[in-house]
């Protein structure tokens, strides 16, 4: 009788402890899975949300089989942009943000070989060239006093606190243009746009793999296009500024600098 109360003592506590394994084992099996899921921890979302935010205004994509970046950003308060010249002073880039305080900085337009701006050139300092008449600096970017930016053909006539003759014209009135451009070349491109708002935006569009090389200019316009849609924006105006070696484009985000001397600079403190 008492092997039989001690037989029976023996497998209830052998069940007891097997359940016990059982349900420890499967607890274990959880926080196994749980550590090697796919899902990110919360120390893991706050991390990818961070990556996430930093590339917000960094896209990739393709055109006609060659891989290219597009970084791009709106002037917030117009009236903290300035244009700066450095035509006589070539100061670097990196002069130029730590004299202005600069948060974002951009190149200007374009010069000549005697260091002049071609064409019209207007900032705060006063208008140190008229505009001429060129084909492919056929456009006029321009912010007058009630902070509209524009970009035209004409000058406008109302009091302008800058303007640069730049170009070609890549959209106007909501259209891509058509370009001709003899001798392209693959180049990084520097842009600037304004929305159907009033908005106003700078672009940079480079090759992936050689951040100073990028698309022709032909390409443009169907480039821009394309990044508009991808983007959700609205861009009734867009014009090229100057690019390649002399092309600058810093922001928060990216920092992009030059390998040759800039003329003009947009500082956006």
């Amino acid at each position: 009788m008492k092997k039989k109360i001690l037989l029976i003592l023996i497998v209830s506590l052998l069940a007891i402890i097997t359940v016990h394994l059982s349900f420890f084992s499967k607890n274990s099996k959880d926080r196994l899975y749980s550590n090697n899921s796919t899902q990110p921890t919360e120390y893991e979302e706050v991390l990818s949300s961070e990556i996430q935010k930093q590339s917000d205004n960094l896209l990739g994509f393709q055109f006609n089989d060659k891989n290219f970046m597009v970084s791009w950003f709106k002037v917030e308060d117009l009236s903290k942009i300035n244009l700066i010249t450095n035509f006589k002073n070539k100061l670097t880039s990196k002069e130029i943000l730590d004299k202005y305080n600069c948060r974002y900085l951009i190149n200007g337009g374009f010069y000549s070989k005697d260091y002049l701006p071609i064409g019209l050139f207007i900032n705060k300092e006063g208008q140190l060239s008229t505009q001429i008449q060129n084909n492919l600096f056929n456009g006029i970017l321009s912010l007058n006093y009630f902070e509209i930016p524009r970009i035209t053909r004409i000058l406008p006539q109302d009091e302008l606190f800058f303007a640069i003759q730049t170009g070609p014209l890549l959209i106007e009135n909501d259209s891509a243009q058509n370009l001709r451009i003899k001798n392209d070349t693959y180049d990084r491109r520097v842009i600037s746009a304004i929305t159907g708002n009033n908005e106003l935006y700078f672009l940079v569009i480079y090759d992936k793999n050689s951040s100073f090389s990028g698309p022709k200019l032909t390409d443009l316009p169907n480039i821009l296009s394309e990044v508009e849609k991808s983007l959700s924006l609205d861009l009734a105006d867009a014009i090229n500024l100057d690019g390649g070696t002399a092309s600058v484009f810093i922001s928060p985000e990216i920092k992009l600098s030059e390998l040759t001397s800039v003329g003009s600079f947009f500082c956006i403190e």
